[in-house]
C-alpha cells in the first residue's frame, strides 16, 4: 500500500490515507509510484480503482475511491460506470464477478485527453479525493490528529491558486464542479499564498501577472464571489492581457477556462479596455486639432470673440489666451511641444509615412532578419514602432506630465497642459476607484436576461449621447435619466460615446 504516494515498510496492514500533495505540501505532487497492488489512497473504504495513463509520458497512476461516492456525485462518472452505457462500464462489473472470491480490486481507465492533460494529474487526485470526501470522515474512536477530513479541508485551503484553477477546470470537463465548488466554499478557500487584498482595486492589483489575475477571476466566478469577480476583471481592463497583443482570438488548441473567458466576457473585457484607449486617443485629437494638426470632423462656427487665423487652417481660432500679436507662433509652439511629447515622451501616437508598405523592407529580398551577411555578422531586426504602457494607469501618469513651456515669458497662461490635467484627472478617477467601476459582477453576466443591460459591447450605442468630462464627475448632456446613473453607469457612458465634449463651450 502507498501512504501518501511513499510505500511504507515495517508495517503489515498500513493505515489509509489521502495522498501526499494534501498530507505533506513540500512534495512536487502526486507519485507515480502505484501500482494496482499499491494503489494511492484517494478513499480508505474504496471498492475499484482508477487508472490514469499519461499520454506525453508512460507515468501510470492508480487511485483507490469509492465507486458509491463516484456515482453519486458524478455524473460522468455514474455514466461511464453504467455497463448498460459504456465498455468501460460492462468490462468494471465483469471485473467484479472475477474477483468476487479474491483481494483484488476491479480496475477502471480513466481515458486520458489533451485538456485533462493541460489541467495535470494533481489536479485530477484533488478532484477525486473531493468527490470521496465523506469516506475521509475519522471514526468515533479515532484521535483528532487522525481526522482526515479535517487534514484534508485544512491543506485544500491553502493549495496555489493554479492548481484550483485547473481542478475547477478538470471538474466542469467530468461535469462535477457542484462537489468541488461545495468544498472550496466550506473551506473559505484563501486564493492562494501572497494574493493581495481582492476585494478593493489598488496599487498591489498592479503588480499581479495576467495569468494569476486571469485564475483568480475563474475562481472567484466558480465561487459566486462578485466583488473579487468585478474588481479582477476591472484590474485585466487596465493592465491589459498577454493574449491581447495580437488582438482578440479565439485559440485553436485545447486551452484552459481562464485562457479565453466564456459567455463573451473574453470579448467584453477586450472592448472594454479598447473603448479606453480609443478615449484617450480621442482626447489627444482633440487638442491636436484645436492646434491645427488635424481637420474638425464637422463644420463648427468660432465665437465671435475668437481670432482666427488663415495661415494654416482655415476658420480655427487661436488657442493663444495672451492676445497679443505672436498668437500664432505661440500656437505654432505648443503644436510642436505636443507632437514631441505624445510621439517621444508618451509613445501614444505615431509620425510616420502613409507612402510606403509598412511592411516593405528595401533588405528583405536580400537577407532574413538574423541571417548571416556577406561579411558574417548578422542583420538585426529593424526597429519596431515605440509602444506605450500597456498599463492604463501608468499611460495616464506619463501623460500627465505634460511639460509647462512657454514660447516666451508673455505667454504663461497658454499652452496645453492647464487644459489637459483636467481631463485626464476625470478619466484616472474611474481607472482608479477601488471599486472596480470597469469590471463586470459573474452572477450578473451569466444570467443572460441582464447581460445586456450591463455590458458595453452589446448595449445599442445610439442611445448615448454627447458626454461632458468634468474633473470629478461625469454628467451626461441632452435628456436627463429618469434616475440617478451609478458610477459604472457614468463609465460606460464615458468610455462609449460616439462624441465628447471635452471643454466646456466647445464642441469635441
Amino acid at each position: 500500500m502507498i501512504y501518501g504516494g511513499i510505500e511504507k515498510a515495517g508495517y503489515l496492514d498500513p493505515p489509509d490515507r489521502p495522498n501526499t500533495a494534501l498530507l505533506r505540501p513540500k512534495d512536487p505532487g502526486p507519485s507515480n509510484k502505484s501500482s494496482p497492488s499499491s494503489p494511492i489512497i484517494a478513499s480508505p473504504n474504496g471498492d475499484m480503482i482508477l487508472k490514469y495513463s499519461r499520454l506525453s509520458s508512460a507515468e501510470t497512476y492508480y487511485w483507490k475511491i469509492n465507486s458509491h461516492l463516484l456515482v453519486n456525485n458524478s455524473p460522468y462518472f455514474r455514466v461511464l460506470i453504467d455497463p448498460d452505457k459504456f465498455s468501460e462500464g460492462r468490462l468494471l462489473a465483469q471485473q467484479r464477478t472475477e474477483s468476487a472470491a479474491s483481494d483484488s480490486l476491479p480496475i477502471m481507465v480513466i481515458p486520458a485527453t489533451p485538456f485533462t492533460e493541460m489541467c495535470g494529474v494533481d489536479a485530477i487526485e484533488i478532484f477525486l479525493q473531493i468527490l470521496c470526501l465523506d469516506s475521509l470522515t475519522a471514526g468515533p474512536n479515532a484521535d483528532e490528529d487522525d481526522d482526515l477530513e479535517a487534514l484534508f479541508t485544512l491543506n485544500l485551503k491553502t493549495q496555489p491558486l493554479s492548481l484550483i484553477a485547473r481542478l475547477i477546470a478538470i471538474s466542469d470537463w467530468y461535469s462535477s464542479p457542484k462537489p468541488v465548488k461545495d468544498a472550496l466554499q466550506r473551506v473559505d478557500y484563501n486564493f492562494g499564498k501572497g494574493n493581495p487584498r481582492l476585494n478593493k482595486f489598488d496599487k498591489p492589483s498592479l503588480k499581479m501577472t495576467d495569468d494569476r489575475i486571469r485564475q483568480t477571476i475563474a475562481v472567484a466566478t466558480f465561487m459566486g464571489l462578485d466583488n473579487i469577480t468585478k474588481i479582477m476583471t476591472h484590474t485585466l481592463v487596465v493592465l491589459g492581457s498577454k493574449r491581447w497583443a495580437h488582438g482578440l482570438e479565439l485559440p485553436s488548441d485545447p486551452y484552459l477556462p481562464w485562457q479565453y473567458f466564456a459567455h463573451g466576457l473574453e470579448d467584453e473585457l477586450y472592448f472594454r479596455r479598447q473603448c479606453i484607449l480609443n478615449t484617450i486617443t480621442d482626447l489627444q485629437a482633440h487638442f491636436l486639432r484645436k492646434y491645427g494638426a488635424l481637420e474638425d470632423t464637422e463644420e463648427t462656427k468660432p465665437p465671435a470673440s475668437a481670432i482666427t487665423t488663415h495661415s494654416f487652417s482655415q476658420h480655427r481660432p487661436f488657442q493663444c489666451r495672451a492676445g497679443l500679436g505672436n498668437a500664432s507662433q505661440c500656437d505654432l509652439f505648443h503644436l510642436g511641444q505636443m507632437t514631441r511629447f505624445f510621439a517621444l515622451r508618451a509613445k501614444t501616437i505615431f509620425v510616420g509615412s502613409t507612402l510606403i508598405d509598412p511592411e516593405f523592407s528595401p533588405m528583405q529580398e536580400e537577407v532574413e532578419d538574423g541571417q548571416e551577411m556577406h561579411d558574417g555578422s548578422k542583420e538585426q531586426p529593424s526597429a519596431t514602432l515605440s509602444v506605450p504602457e500597456s498599463d492604463i494607469t501608468a499611460l495616464i501618469a506619463s501623460m500627465k506630465r505634460f511639460p509647462d513651456y512657454q514660447v516666451d515669458l508673455n505667454h504663461q497662461g497658454c499652452g496645453v497642459r492647464r487644459r489637459l490635467l483636467p481631463i485626464l484627472d476625470g478619466i484616472e478617477k474611474f481607472v482608479l476607484d477601488g471599486r472596480g467601476l470597469l469590471g463586470v459582477m459573474s452572477t450578473l453576466w451569466q444570467d443572460s436576461s441582464k447581460r445586456l443591460e450591463i455590458s458595453w459591447k452589446l448595449k445599442p450605442r445610439q442611445t448615448i449621447p454627447p458626454v461632458d468630462i468634468q474633473s470629478v464627475y461625469l454628467k451626461a448632456r441632452g435628456p436627463r435619466p429618469s434616475q440617478t446613473l451609478s458610477q459604472e453607469d457614468y463609465a460606460r457612458v464615458l468610455f462609449t460615446a460616439k462624441k465628447r465634449i471635452w471643454e466646456a463651450h466647445l464642441s469635441g
